[in-house]
């Protein structure tokens, strides 16, 4: 039985911090069932590149942020096989718990 499985972060442009950055949040969809939560960091809106979730640039603060994503990734998918060990079926609801 196949289920699919979809991670991405996103910038959430309808709200802004105190500083006008926007907060980014990291969606997961399964079997078109969405689960949102924040990841709790933020980005400038100019900084930031949707069409692939990730920050623009080569600076250190986009290099450590992209590397905070890309962990934040594995752990979701590390969850994911750990699910699937369980026995359990991958839905939102297990997920979340």
């Amino acid at each position: 039985m196949g289920t699919n499985f979809a991670v991405l972060f996103y910038a959430r442009k309808n709200v802004k911090t105190r500083r006008g950055n926007l907060p980014i949040y990291l969606r997961v969809t399964i079997d078109g069932a969405r689960f949102d939560t924040t990841i709790s960091r933020q980005i400038e809106s100019e900084k930031w590149i949707a069409k692939i979730g990730r920050a623009k640039g080569l600076t250190e603060d986009a290099k450590q942020l992209n590397s905070y994503l890309d962990n934040v990734r594995t752990k979701v998918f590390n969850y994911q096989q750990e699910i699937f060990k369980e026995g359990k079926e991958l839905n939102v609801e297990t997920f979340k718990e």
